[in-house]
């Protein structure tokens, strides 16, 4: 089950993770989604607006995949920093 998310454009999101993770984006995606992984730390950053789109996060150890929904909206009351239990 994906994780489902809302972040405001032009302002980084963090997720924190159990563990370290790979991050797969999609071409159409890499142009309006700036991400970031440092050790479990992953920081999302969207430059415009968008509906909902996919991203994969696998765990460097062991076969764990986080899948996230993310949509990215103008609006400013979003921030918040996301971990996983």
């Amino acid at each position: 089950v994906p994780l489902t998310i809302t972040v405001p454009i032009d302002s980084e999101t963090v997720l924190r993770l159990p563990t370290a993770c790979e991050v797969g984006v999609s071409a159409g995606l890499a142009g309006e989604l700036n991400v970031e992984s440092v050790n479990n730390v992953v920081l999302l950053t969207p430059s415009v607006a968008f509906s909902k789109k996919r991203i994969a996060l696998r765990a460097l150890s062991g076969n764990q995949v986080y899948l996230i929904d993310i949509t990215a909206t103008n609006s400013t009351r979003f921030y918040r920093a996301i971990s996983s239990p």
